[in-house]
């Protein structure tokens, strides 16, 4: 059997799916990553992802959520002043990933590449060039000599307002639009990979399942969990919704994004669906509206209790 996990993007509520995670653990008495064959994630899904594909214990990254997000999560002094600057300092994040890959991966896997993984990752970001978001892969020849911590920042730590964008003048890419003229570019300016609408990368990991051959050729079959980080509830009561051109008009760019993931979900299914050997399992979860924010460090505890319950939920389905 082949086994899939897919996180979404989500900030600081990443915690919700470390707490279901580390309890995960406890129960299969394994190493998540060899726990999983694939194991993909969209910001700080990238985060939580390429940590456990380099072979850090849950645990560790438990740790990262809860004691040191609070201090990572630090705005940059008289920011008032320097409006043009992004709210936190990406280069302390990035500082205090390498410390946590090398103190707990034989002191050298700051400098990991994706093909040394222990198990395959795929994360994703926002290219400004091309307009569209980029998939990176390990067992892609064209992305696994790239570093771990530079594909993380490039997902997580590069979004616009909260750590500013990453530029790559090297990086090249192919833009295949008018299919199937193929145009060949190089350059890129990264942003968070939830920017576009593949915050959640579901429906990519049961497209990968099929076209790696894995459906095809794995007897046991496969097996995807998929998991949010909360979201405020979307749904609103006909006498509710607000109407009229300014109001509509300041929620029409977002409302492409907020559709994203059910739309990704919806397709997932039907896809998996179409094959018997696959079986999907989504958890998620609907939490109050002031705590669906990317840096609310207040909301900790609450997360760690939607995180706790979610499990609950998954081990009683799975009864």
């Amino acid at each position: 059997m082949k086994r899939i996990l897919q996180i979404d993007g989500g900030g600081i509520k990443g915690l919700i799916p470390v707490i279901f995670l580390d309890l995960l653990q406890k129960d299969i008495k394994q190493p998540l990553h060899k726990y999983f064959d694939m194991i993909s994630g969209t910001s700080t899904g990238s985060i939580i992802g390429g940590c456990l594909a380099a072979g850090v214990d849950i645990s560790v990254i438990k740790e990262i959520y809860i004691k040191y997000n609070p201090i990572l999560f630090t705005p940059r002094p008289f920011r008032f002043f320097k409006r043009n600057k992004a709210k936190y300092d990406r280069k302390v994040f990035i500082d205090y990933l390498k410390k946590v890959l090398d103190t707990h991966n034989n002191n050298n896997n700051s400098n990991i590449r994706l093909k040394d993984l222990q198990t395959d990752l795929m994360t994703t970001a926002f290219n400004l060039c091309s307009s569209r978001t980029h998939f990176f892969k390990s067992w892609s020849i064209k992305d696994q000599d790239m570093k771990l911590i530079d594909i993380i920042a490039n997902s997580a730590l590069s979004a616009a307002y909260y750590f500013g964008s990453i530029k790559d003048s090297n990086y090249e890419w192919t833009d295949n639009y008018i299919y199937p003229i193929s145009r060949t570019f190089k350059g890129a300016i990264w942003q968070d990979g939830g920017q576009g609408t593949n915050n959640c990368t579901l429906e990519e990991v049961i497209l990968e399942a099929v076209a790696t051959g894995w459906v095809s050729m794995e007897p046991g079959g496969i097996e995807v969990l998929s998991l949010g980080c909360g979201t405020t509830n979307y749904i609103k009561p006909f006498n509710k919704v607000k109407t009229g051109i300014i109001k509509e008009a300041i929620k029409y760019p977002m409302q492409a994004r907020i559709e994203s993931t059910i739309e990704q979900i919806r397709r997932a299914i039907y896809i998996a669906n179409l094959y018997d050997n696959i079986k999907v399992k989504r958890m998620d979860c609907f939490i109050p509206k002031e705590a669906d924010k990317l840096d609310s460090i207040k909301h900790i505890y609450l997360y760690r209790l939607y995180g706790e319950a979610l499990y609950t939920d998954f081990k009683r389905g799975v009864k």
